[in-house]
């Protein structure tokens, strides 16, 4: 009986406590209160009146709180029968739009246990006597009427149905001799209906955009750097995500519907659905008649224009008598987006030093610094250095940019004083990094001789730079004065000396199959490294060239020492 509205009779008499007397016994009286009509009904309580013409309303009472309402004898005299008779009797007056099925036991439940049976409904008496007993049942029962004689009856209504009741009986009335007393139960009638099992799912779906900003700025926008001096200045990179906007709501499920029958089948199912802030939403079923125990699943689907919180109500409505309608629900809520929309950016800046450069899925701040310094800007200069940092992923990209411009200043450096000497009479040797050989180096030469010897000389071409006073064969010491270049053709050599700063005086070479020449001297032999004796020898008179041409016809590559006297030889050194 859940989704009907329960009409009663013009007054009840509530009955606040049961005894649980036998036949005609005389218990101690309980408490009675006694609930008026409305202000309109002109009927006093407990007057006859055919049933289902019964102005007033019942009030409503959850089953453990369930008390008798007094069906006087006259109002129900052409009403008893068979259990579907009463039941539809009662059902017009107390329960208007209830079709209820009914059990009944034709006699008093004296003797403590019965039970009624129709295949879908067990009732079970349990402490029963002439006059009052309790229940318990499978299935819920809307009502059950307690018939006695003309002193009335008692209907017990549940609402909400409920599967047992204590302390039923028949009215109690006061007896001639003042005392309280019960009539003994004539039968007792059983009425319930059999709802269909309705229960649902609601799926929810929706889109989350998430919007995505970016700033940044820099604690200094310009700065000055002295010399080979630096600035440092501090960026801060801030990127933030919002709390996404949802749209694109909808829902979605199934609606079960089983026909709990033992035996009856419930025929022209109307299945709706509906949804709180919505209304109705088309349900698709596979049928509309289901045989006892069947089930069937239909579907439903919907848009909706809000994310709210609702509740989804699926209801089963079958023609068949006996079968009210039946709903089951389902709590719609929107928590998780099933897509998702720019949930994560990547992020770069243009300048590579910041180290924040990759993907981003929440806000973030990221502060570096960057040190501006003489390698950046030349003296003398203002340069304005961008600095933008971007994201990409949430649709176009975006940027945000903080520049700095940096000025150098520089002090000049102090003016050198420069002094050009000329030297006359130097030593110059002939030089090449890959085949020269120190003079000093060789057994037998002393120390204090610098100049190289050069070779073995296995090519046919060579250039040599011609160094002047580099003592102890130290290049940074010496003055490089010109070049010197051997060409062989067979066994003729070509030797020429040619000065670029300075004139040649005496020049003199060595062309041979060992480091230097060799001499006797007393018993032994030296090597030769003074410069007259090395044997070609050409006064150049001051020329700026002096060629030597050599025969070698050794069976070894040959060596070279190339000698050279050089005058006016300038030189200007800074300080």
């Amino acid at each position: 009986m859940t989704s009907h509205a329960l009409r009663t009779l013009l007054a009840v008499t509530l009955i606040a406590g049961v005894a649980a007397a036998c036949g005609d016994s005389s218990p101690t009286a309980p408490s009675v209160a006694t609930i008026a009509a409305p202000p309109s009904a002109s009927t006093p309580p407990d007057s006859p009146g055919a049933l289902g013409q019964v102005p007033g309303a019942f009030t409503t009472m959850t089953a453990t709180t369930t008390a008798p309402i007094k069906v006087t004898f006259d109002s129900f005299k052409g009403s008893v029968g068979n259990a579907a008779t009463e039941c539809a009797a009662l059902a017009r007056t107390y329960a208007s739009g209830s079709e209820w099925f009914g059990v009944k036991l034709d006699q008093a439940p004296t003797g403590g246990s019965h039970t009624l049976a129709d295949g879908m409904l067990t009732f079970t008496i349990a402490n029963g006597t002439d006059t009052t007993f309790n229940w318990t049942s499978n299935v819920a029962v809307d009502a059950v009427f307690v018939k006695s004689g003309s002193e009335g009856h008692n209907l017990y209504l549940y609402n909400p149905e409920s599967t047992a009741g204590t302390g039923l009986g028949t009215p109690l009335y006061t007896k001639k001799n003042g005392q309280q007393g019960r009539q003994g139960i004539s039968h007792i009638t059983v009425c319930y209906d059999v709802e269909l099992l309705v229960s649902k799912t609601a799926s929810t779906t929706f889109t989350r955009d998430f919007d995505w900003s970016i700033s940044k700025t820099v604690d200094r926008s310009s700065v000055s750097i002295e010399g080979t001096g630096s600035a440092t200045v501090n960026y801060t990179v801030g990127v933030t995500k919002d709390a996404g906007t949802d749209s694109d709501f909808a829902v979605s499920g199934t609606i079960t519907v089983t026909n709990p029958h033992t035996s009856l089948t419930a025929d022209g199912i109307v299945v709706t659905d509906s949804l709180t802030d919505h209304g109705a939403i088309a349900v698709r079923c596979p049928k509309t008649a289901l045989g006892p125990g069947q089930s069937m699943v239909c579907d439903y689907d919907a848009a909706l224009a809000t994310g709210a919180a609702r509740t989804n109500t699926g209801a089963a409505d079958p023609a068949t008598f006996g079968f009210p309608r039946s709903t089951g629900e389902a709590a719609v809520a929107f928590v998780t987006p099933t897509t998702v929309l720019d949930d994560s950016v990547t992020l770069s800046d243009t300048f590579d030093g910041a180290g924040i450069a990759g993907s981003l899925a929440s806000s973030r701040t990221f502060p570096y610094t960057r040190t501006f310094g003489s390698a950046d800007v030349a003296c003398g200069e203002t340069v304005t250095f961008p600095n933008t940092a971007s994201i990409t992923g949430d649709g176009a990209p975006k940027t945000a940019s903080a520049d700095v411009t940096v000025t150098r200043t520089c002090t000049p450096p102090p003016t050198p004083i420069c002094t050009t000497v000329t030297t006359n009479d130097e030593t110059a040797y002939g030089y090449l990094s890959s085949t020269s050989i120190r003079l000093n180096s060789l057994d037998g030469v002393v120390a204090e001789r610098w100049g190289w010897t050069n070779g073995p000389l296995t090519g046919d071409a060579y250039t040599f730079d011609l160094y002047a006073g580099a003592g102890q064969n130290d290049l940074t010491k010496g003055t490089r004065v010109g070049t010197v270049t051997a060409n062989r053709n067979a066994s003729t050599w070509t030797i020429t000396f040619t000065t670029t700063n300075g004139t040649l005086g005496a020049t003199h070479v060595y062309l041979g199959a060992d480091f230097t020449a060799w001499k006797t001297q007393g018993q032994g032999q030296v090597r030769v490294v003074a410069n007259g004796l090395l044997g070609s020898t050409n006064n150049a008179a001051d020329s700026t060239t002096s060629t030597h041409t050599i025969t070698y016809t050794g069976a070894t590559p040959p060596y070279l020492i190339m000698h050279a006297e050089v005058n006016g030889i300038v030189t200007t050194k800074c300080s």
